[in-house]
């Protein structure tokens, strides 16, 4: 595990992880229960196309999802992450 995101841990900041479904595993259950983690799913062009009043809907199961409007949701651009610190 990284030393330097440990480090942070023990400061009581607040952490935030990306990850998709290929990396989502791959993070330590001590480092997952204490950071906040951006599930990322990349779709965009279909998404691009809803109205603000459409909904989302992510499913999870049989009879099963996770809904919200597009209009609730926060829209990121590049610019947001220009203070962000980024150890790839």
């Amino acid at each position: 595990m990284n030393k330097e995101l440990l480090e942070i841990l023990e400061t009581n900041q607040v952490v935030t992880i990306e990850a998709d479904r290929g990396t989502i595993n791959d993070i330590p259950l001590g480092v997952f229960n204490r950071v906040h983690v951006i599930y990322r799913i990349e779709d965009r062009y279909p998404i691009d196309l809803l109205k603000s009043t459409d909904t989302i809907s992510i499913d999870t199961g049989k009879y099963a999802s996770i809904q919200s409007m597009k209009g609730c949701m926060q829209r990121i651009t590049p610019d947001d992450y220009k203070y962000d610190r980024n150890n790839q």
